[in-house]
C-alpha cells in the first residue's frame, strides 16, 4: 500500500522572500532557520521523509511543522491582503 502524499505548500512572493531572509540572517536562532528551511523545501513537493533526512530532523517534526504552516495559511493570506 503506498504511503499518503504530503500536502504541497504554496507561498506568496512575500512569504518566500521573508523565509529566505530568515535563513540568510546569521543572528536568527537555529531552530527558526531550520523551520524556514523546512517550509521553503516543502514548496518543492518533497516528502516528509526526504525533508527529515535532508534537514536532519525527525519525520514527526517535519509533519508537525508542515501541518502548522498549512493550518495558518488562511490567516497569513488575510494579513497579507490587509497590508497591500
Amino acid at each position: 500500500m503506498p504511503s499518503p502524499q504530503a500536502e504541497i505548500i504554496s507561498l506568496s512572493d512575500r512569504q518566500q522572500t521573508l523565509l529566505k531572509q530568515i535563513v540568510r540572517r546569521t543572528t536568527n536562532p537555529h531552530r527558526l532557520v531550520r523551520r524556514a528551511q523546512l517550509i521553503l523545501s516543502a514548496t518543492a513537493g518533497a516528502s516528509n521523509s526526504k525533508l527529515a533526512q535532508q534537514l536532519q530532523l525527525d519525520r514527526v517534526q517535519v509533519r508537525q511543522w508542515r501541518s502548522r504552516w498549512l493550518a495558518a495559511a488562511s490567516q497569513l493570506a488575510t494579513v497579507e491582503a490587509r497590508r497591500e
